[in-house]
């Protein structure tokens, strides 16, 4: 089971517990320039974000491994991101 919880304003955390254990992480979000507040997009974002992150602890937690077309497409997303940010 994920929850996903907002604390105060801008952290949102998600928790999953598997086998007796509890793991966790959180996103600290801010808004952006200019405003004091997130927008309901940003809030819906955010949690799909920590929604992804629960599903993939408890996929790394049984062990499930990505298919090998998945890896290849992984793979290369990963090598453009680098030569984007050098």
């Amino acid at each position: 089971m994920i929850y996903v919880r907002r604390i105060n304003q801008d952290i949102f955390e998600f928790l999953v517990v598997f086998k007796n254990q509890l793991y966790s992480a959180y996103v600290v979000m801010t808004p952006r320039k200019g405003q004091t507040k997130l927008s309901k997009d940003e809030i819906s974002q955010c949690t799909e974000i920590l929604w992804a992150g629960g599903e993939a602890s408890i996929d790394n937690l049984l062990g499930d491994t990505l298919e090998k077309k998945e890896a290849e497409a992984i793979k290369a997303f990963e090598s453009s991101r680098k030569v984007v940010e050098a």
